[in-house]
């Protein structure tokens, strides 16, 4: 579940909170130790159909910051068939 939040008077921003953006910012925090673009979570592979234009590789298993469990990393990269 995330939230969206309005703030500010004069300034006006979106604020999103939740578990989904919390996860997300702390695996995108550390693409860069993996010298990957882009890192999805297993629950995201999962939900993934890729075609022949992707390759979907794991990269490791994580102990994110504010989490209980370790989580699996796959790195997603455009296919170099093709193109």
């Amino acid at each position: 579940m995330v939230t969206a939040i309005e703030v500010g008077d004069i300034k006006r921003e979106i604020a999103f909170h939740g578990d989904t953006i919390n996860t997300a910012a702390r695996i995108q925090s550390v693409c860069n130790s993996y010298n990957r673009s882009l890192l999805i979570s297993e629950s995201m592979y999962k939900t993934m159909n890729p075609d022949r234009e992707l390759n979907v590789l794991f990269v490791d298993k994580v102990q994110l910051k504010g989490k209980d469990e370790a989580l699996a990393l796959y790195a997603v990269e455009r296919s170099r068939r093709g193109g």
